[in-house]
């Protein structure tokens, strides 16, 4: 544009265009310019709008708890219409949750069990009650059975949409395997009961030994 510019004022210094013609390719110049600006701020606030929207996505992560996992909004912006599928595999066990709305850094309680304690289950303990069997019931020195025990529970998948504020789909898929769940997060899961609650129990429990204590020794006197 820089140059066309010069290149006709060039022409108009030396008389080679005349002032009609050197107004009509001005203005052909402006209109070219004027959409280059326009086509140019489109752009930019498009790719302002898509950053924005990046900021605020949802995002959703199951977390494994000690009696009630949740569905966690880890993302900077609220999740809607929320419709995840909890699955089980191989067993294929499922659970559905639905939800009008999720604030960012909100969880939704699973209530159905397994899922709900996941965090709290030994791995083969889960897998042995999957199967309607007891410890009782098998020989845990067996390396038979462990060898031949066909587990069925090994991943869970969380899957389905929600939306963003900005009425985008979001689709769900995460897989996690059930060991990372259990046994292996053993002494990683947060407690269910908050440290003042725990305090305040250890503090009741403490009272009423004390009291059991007292009662015992003056009855012995």
């Amino acid at each position: 544009m820089l140059l066309a510019a010069l290149a006709l004022l060039y022409f108009i210094a030396t008389g080679t265009l005349s002032g009609a013609e050197a107004t009509a390719i001005a203005t052909v110049l402006l209109v070219l310019l004027t959409g280059g600006y326009a086509t140019v701020t489109y752009m930019m606030v498009q790719e302002t709008r898509k950053a924005r929207e990046q900021e605020i996505q949802p995002v959703l992560d199951f977390q494994a708890r000690e009696l009630a996992s949740t569905i966690v909004n880890s993302g900077n912006g609220p999740a809607r219409n929320l419709d995840i599928t909890l699955t089980l595999e191989p067993a294929g066990d499922s659970h559905t949750v639905q939800r009008q709305s999720l604030p960012a850094g909100g969880a939704v309680a699973i209530p159905t069990e397994p899922y709900s304690s996941l965090g709290a289950r030994d791995y083969q303990g889960l897998q042995l009650q999957a199967t309607d069997m007891a410890w009782e019931d098998i020989d845990e020195d067996d390396p038979d059975f462990w060898e031949n025990f066909d587990e069925p529970y090994q991943r869970l998948t969380l899957e389905g949409t929600c939306e963003d504020v900005w009425g985008n789909t979001h689709h769900i898929n995460e897989e996690y395997q059930v060991y990372d769940l259990t046994e292996g997060t053993a002494g990683a899961v947060e407690p269910s009961m908050g440290e003042a609650e725990s305090l305040e129990l250890i503090a009741v429990e403490l009272s009423r030994l004390r009291a059991a204590i007292n009662g015992f020794t003056n009855d012995d006197r």
